[in-house]
């Protein structure tokens, strides 16, 4: 079979059996779309590519796409932002989106101007000490009852999990047969350990620790109304697995999006990847403030 052939019977796959991604994007896109009103005027925070802002389009009044498009992390790899936002021009499927270049703690919207908005993989990316001034600007452009709507690495989590699966293969597996290993059979953390490459996609401290999240987002004037996580004991090993054999995850992807289903509706273990709504209480006195 050909390459081609090979590529267009994968993408057929993963749009049959993997709802068009790979089933953890999926289940924290729809958990974040469904956070939105319908008719909401909607920010996506850190939006990258777009694509979670086109399936948020579908509700929304309008979506704009807020991206730096650059990291602070020294060490990081730049190539992970750049260009971002020409590709969610090219991508947008409704003329209701609108990529931005703009910064997720100086947001360039007017006071009370947003009814919602939303960051799936953003606060992971920009140090603790800025992750406040996220939320104070979050609060200030949002109005009364607004919903803030997040996705992030749990920082606690990470930090205590060893990834086995991962480091047994990477000792298990010779350097030498690594880089001759087809692109299918050779994930990110094969070819490095995750400290590495979480350094590389530009983490800091692993990603968020809920204390600090619900301190910084109360603080701000937010209370929060839902929490709960993704990569639980029902699904860890199997994004384990995706990072380190795609292939092997992709044999298993029909089970896998089951698994990612229950695990959205079995509660609040703990996990990797936390999915957090706050709603904005009231007036807030940063409403007091004029356009930016």
């Amino acid at each position: 079979m050909t390459r081609p052939a090979v590529n267009h019977f994968l993408c057929w796959y993963v749009r049959r059996f993997g709802g068009g991604d790979w089933p953890f994007l999926v289940a924290e896109r729809r958990y974040l779309q469904a956070r939105i009103e319908p008719g909401s005027a909607v920010a996506d925070i850190g939006g990258g590519d777009g694509t979670l802002a086109n399936g948020l389009a579908i509700a929304a009044r309008r979506v704009f796409i807020v991206d730096k498009e650059t990291t602070s992390l020294p060490g990081a790899d730049p190539r992970h932002y750049e260009g971002a936002l020409a590709r969610a021009k090219a991508r947008c499927v409704s003329r209701k989106v609108s990529p931005i270049k703009g910064d997720g703690t100086s947001l360039p919207f007017a006071t009370a101007s947003l009814d919602a908005v939303v960051s799936s993989q953003f606060l992971e990316h920009i140090e603790q000490a800025a992750r406040p001034p996220f939320f104070v600007e979050c609060a200030r452009v949002l109005k009364p009852s607004g919903i803030l709507a997040l996705s992030t690495p749990n920082g606690a989590h990470i930090a205590r999990r060893r990834f086995w699966f991962s480091a047994l293969a990477r000792n298990v597996v010779p350097s030498s047969w690594i880089a001759r290993l087809p692109r299918l059979m050779r994930g990110l953390w094969l070819e490095q350990d995750v400290a590495s490459w979480e350094q590389s996609v530009g983490h800091y401290d692993h990603g968020c620790r809920l204390a600090h999240l619900r301190a910084a987002s109360k603080a701000a004037g937010f209370e929060e109304i839902d929490s709960r996580c993704q990569h639980t004991w029902l699904t860890s090993f199997w994004f384990e697995l995706l990072c380190t054999f795609p292939a092997f995850f992709l044999v298993a992807l029909p089970l896998v999006r089951l698994l990612y289903w229950l695990e959205m509706r079995v509660g609040t273990f703990e996990g990797i990847n936390l999915l957090m709504t706050f709603r904005k209480c009231g007036t807030h006195p940063l409403e007091d403030r004029t356009w930016r």
